[in-house]
């Protein structure tokens, strides 16, 4: 029985970022807008609140369409 090769880095790491769940901040979700404002919230949250994970409890998965 023969084995598959093992892939490519970039191949491996590409299959490992499928499999993982996106990181819940504001730059995934699907409220924040592309001028840094939150739809929720009708203002920019603040950069350090926008770079920390999991803050928000309304965060939005990106809708893929």
């Amino acid at each position: 029985m023969t084995t598959k090769p093992a892939p490519h880095p970039a191949a491996a790491e590409w299959l490992r970022n499928m499999q993982a769940p996106p990181p819940r901040c504001c730059h995934t979700c699907y409220k924040y807008q592309d001028n840094g404002i939150c739809e929720l919230f009708n203002q920019a949250p603040p950069d350090e609140f926008t770079q920390t994970l999991n803050a928000c409890d309304q965060w939005e998965d990106i809708i893929p369409f």
